[in-house]
């Protein structure tokens, strides 16, 4: 994350609250705190395959999580980095002078 680097990024989101679009997965603790975990594998398209037994991984399942809480869940996290949110804004030109 920009936070980790020193970088004190300031998110604008155009919605004013959250979105059922899924969104990307991060910070495995929390996740497996809140989440249901399924074995991947078995029946897909008429096609019955085996369980895996031995995936290469810690973590050999997948992970039911509701978008709003994966949204969250890394929300929480970059707010406790310094991350600032401002939801309700569109960025809607930019541009960039040299750092004085």
């Amino acid at each position: 994350m920009l936070r980790l680097t020193g970088v004190r990024p300031v998110v604008l989101e155009k919605l004013a609250e959250p979105t059922l679009q899924s969104r990307a997965l991060g910070l495995l603790d929390r996740f497996l705190a809140v989440s249901e975990r399924f074995k991947v594998g078995g029946p897909f398209a008429g096609i019955v395959k085996p369980w895996p037994d031995k995936l290469d991984t810690a973590h050999p399942y997948g992970l039911a999580i509701p978008r709003a809480v994966t949204e969250r869940l890394l929300t929480e996290r970059a707010s406790e980095l310094g991350a600032e949110f401002r939801l309700g804004f569109e960025l809607v030109g930019l541009s960039q002078e040299e750092h004085r």
